[in-house]
């Protein structure tokens, strides 16, 4: 395989991911207010009766959490609400949020020039270094 350079967004078509990459149950709880109660048994075998509907309404939550939670995060990090100071506190403002640390990548193309400079290159360097640690383990 060659390397890969520069931003990226990996997406795979491994089968049986409905099994473990699971939406984080702040979110859930929080999700349920904008779209409605989520079906665990959406996009499997058991989730048969409905199904387009149950699977439109997580693709829904996930749309919302890839596009609206994962900014948010970002808008609050620039205007001061809240800092990261470290690889646990990344973590800790992920989890609380409902965003899991695999979206760590996809977060980053929210990264732009309305951080503050320091804090641009520490959220930059937490994350690949959460990346490349989750990588390695």
């Amino acid at each position: 395989r060659d390397p890969v350079y520069g931003n990226v967004v990996w997406i795979s078509d491994r089968s049986g991911r409905h099994l473990y990459e699971l939406l984080r149950p702040e979110f859930v709880k929080r999700c349920e207010k904008l779209v409605g109660p989520l079906s665990s048994d959406a996009f499997t075998g058991f989730g048969l009766h409905d199904a387009a509907k149950h699977n439109a309404e997580v693709r829904r939550a996930t749309e919302i959490l890839l596009t609206d939670e994962i900014h948010r995060f970002f808008e609050d990090l620039s205007q001061g609400v809240m800092m990261i100071l470290n690889g646990h506190h990344l973590r800790q403002q992920f989890a609380e949020r409902g965003i899991n640390m695999r979206h760590l990548g996809q977060a980053l193309v929210y990264t732009d020039d309305n951080l503050p400079g320091h804090s641009l290159w520490t959220l930059q360097s937490l994350a690949v270094t959460e990346m490349a640690t989750r990588r390695v383990v």
